[in-house]
């Protein structure tokens, strides 16, 4: 049944942490503050209560635009990124999108669905269902992420829920070429352009997480 004080207390938790970190939940084997905290360590529940930290990472953007006549263009966008939790250590979720909608391609406003984790998956967790926003124009992910822990000590699984909002810096970089040759009806392109964005490596704890038992 859910827990209306588990869903509370996942609710605030983030925020708490930012001026008092907290210490795991109580598990009955170690009630004091966890620096290794994913669940290869620590298990899936104490990893999930503390809470978890995402990585973001090979995260690229590319962008193509091709005219083959100065008056007609092909383009697309595409976004890939691997996404981990350390609820979920050492398992990994592959996180992918294209799109044609001009001229950023990704404005925020679509869910994508990620890639169900791969790897195994230590510690009792379940899941990893994830789903993304990308926002192109202002270089931000929303990140949403549902699992669920098996190693209660009274045996009862326990669902979690994880949002965050993940601020980008991209590196990126462009290639444009134009045929000076170019005639109409010739069959040869116009002008292409090309850009490719990169971002480091994010650790990011989430916004927000709510929790059913």
């Amino acid at each position: 049944m859910p827990s209306t004080l588990a869903t509370l207390l996942l609710t605030i938790l983030p925020l708490l942490a930012a001026s008092n970190p907290l210490p795991s939940r109580p598990t009955g084997r170690d009630p004091q503050p966890r620096i290794v905290n994913d669940s290869t360590a620590v298990g899936c529940l104490a990893s999930s209560w503390s809470p978890p930290k995402w990585t973001v990472s090979d995260f690229v953007y590319r962008g193509s635009w091709t005219y083959s006549t100065p008056s007609h263009q092909n383009a697309w966008g595409s976004v890939d990124f691997n996404l981990a939790t350390e609820a979920l250590a050492p398992s990994v979720s592959k996180c992918s999108a294209t799109s044609s909608r001009l001229t950023d391609f990704f404005y925020g406003d679509q869910t994508y669905r990620c890639d169900l984790p791969t790897g195994a998956m230590a510690g009792g967790g379940t899941g990893g269902e994830a789903t993304f926003e990308f926002n192109r124009a202002a270089n931000w992910l929303r990140v949403n992420q549902t699992w669920t822990c098996h190693d209660a000590e009274d045996g009862w699984p326990v669902t979690f829920s994880a949002f965050g909002f993940i601020n980008l810096t991209l590196d990126c970089t462009q290639d444009f070429y134009q045929n000076p040759n170019w005639t109409s009806g010739s069959g040869q392109p116009y002008s292409d352009r090309k850009v490719e964005c990169k971002s480091a490596n994010i650790v990011h704890t989430p916004d927000e997480m709510t929790a059913i038992a």
